[in-house]
């Protein structure tokens, strides 16, 4: 439901849908167009807010404006982004994802117009660059051009990371969201560690669900400091892509994990699960069933900035829902074995396995 690039440039190593200058005649076809065309940058399924990357103050609300005929768009600063980024609790999130589908669309209907244009968005970016469809490009992107770089107010391209550590999003937004019908934000874009993140917004019932898993290879053990699983691939598993960043080798290929939104009998409220399997080869459940502990701990932060992941159970849930933690000591059972703990900077991502009664003791 993510819509973050040009319509010509499409450089997933596929010769079938590379949709080039000198293709333009079967670019509706192809599986990039079709995306841009049925997606959307926003989605709100019952009380689920769907986005890719991170909703945020200067995002919340907000939808670029159309570009002026003098040039520029209205009311904006520097490469045609209006200014802001305060908190309002004026947003109305019906009407604000429904501007956004119709800006989206407003943008397709401008590159498909202008196909046989020579312009090349890329050149200088921005929001008010003359080529066709510049503001749906600058709005997936992460910053404006030069000179001031300014981020760009985005739903897409953002994160809710600071440096690489979770960050609590704005209490007041998050209160907004859920007056809006909102309690639950799911998203992806920035990889965490080798289990999805959730992060529990403090003073409401807001659950932010990430489930980017791709650098799960960085994961460092909290005891000894090293590679959990030390058998990563020295050369980028993905030979076509195109940054070369010496991370590339953290590419992880050893966890996997889904994340599962269930519509409830009344056919409005949704719970969301998720579990697979670590670096490391252990399971991982997440939860937010509220009769037990399961939900009252995950996505929490303790003093020492490690956030609650999840429970580690000793094999697969049968109902896909881990018992309560009664007897979680003894072997065997579906019970919960032990937690999952993470902290991170950068890139960098430790995990350590605790207890309940010394997480409790942390929690407390």
């Amino acid at each position: 439901n993510n819509n973050n690039n040009n319509n010509n440039n499409n450089d997933n190593g596929d010769d079938d849908d590379s949709g080039g200058d000198d293709d333009r005649e079967t670019n509706r076809a192809n599986n990039h167009w079709k995306l841009l065309e049925k997606g959307h940058i926003a989605l709100k399924i019952n009380d689920v807010l769907f986005v890719h990357g991170a909703v945020d103050p200067s995002s919340y609300g907000y939808v670029p404006p159309p570009l002026n005929p003098e040039g520029g768009a209205a009311h904006s600063g520097a490469n045609g982004q209006e200014r802001g980024g305060e908190y309002s609790d004026k947003v109305k999130v019906g009407e604000w994802l429904r501007d956004l589908e119709a800006f989206k669309q407003r943008e397709l209907e401008e590159i498909d117009y202008g196909r046989d244009s020579k312009l090349v968005w890329g050149l200088q970016g921005g929001y008010d660059n003359p080529a066709p469809g510049s503001r749906l490009m600058q709005y997936g992107m992460g910053r404006c051009p030069p000179p001031n770089r300014e981020r760009t107010r985005s739903v897409i391209y953002n994160d809710f990371l600071s440096e690489g550590a979770p960050k609590y999003p704005n209490v007041q937004m998050c209160r907004d969201l859920i007056r809006n019908g909102v309690s639950k934000i799911a998203s992806g874009h920035k990889p965490h560690g080798d289990a999805p993140l959730f992060i529990r917004c403090p003073e409401t019932d807001l659950m932010i669900c990430t489930g980017d898993t791709s650098y799960s290879a960085h994961v460092l053990s909290a005891e000894t400091g090293e590679l959990i699983f030390e058998d990563t691939p020295q050369e980028p598993l993905h030979q076509h892509h195109h940054h070369h960043h010496p991370d590339d080798n953290f590419r992880g290929h050893r966890c996997t994990n889904e994340v599962i939104f269930s519509v409830m009998e009344d056919g409005k409220a949704t719970r969301v699960e998720a579990h697979g399997v670590l670096h490391s080869g252990d399971y991982f459940y997440i939860g937010d069933d509220k009769t037990s502990k399961c939900h009252d701990w995950i996505g929490r932060c303790t003093k020492d900035d490690w956030w609650v992941k999840g429970c580690v159970v000793q094999r697969m849930p049968r109902s896909s829902r881990v018992d309560d933690t009664k007897g979680e000591e003894e072997e065997g059972g579906d019970g919960v074995h032990k937690w999952l703990l993470t902290k991170s900077t950068g890139f960098k991502v430790w995990n350590k396995f605790l207890r309940s009664s010394e997480l409790e003791k942390l929690l407390s």
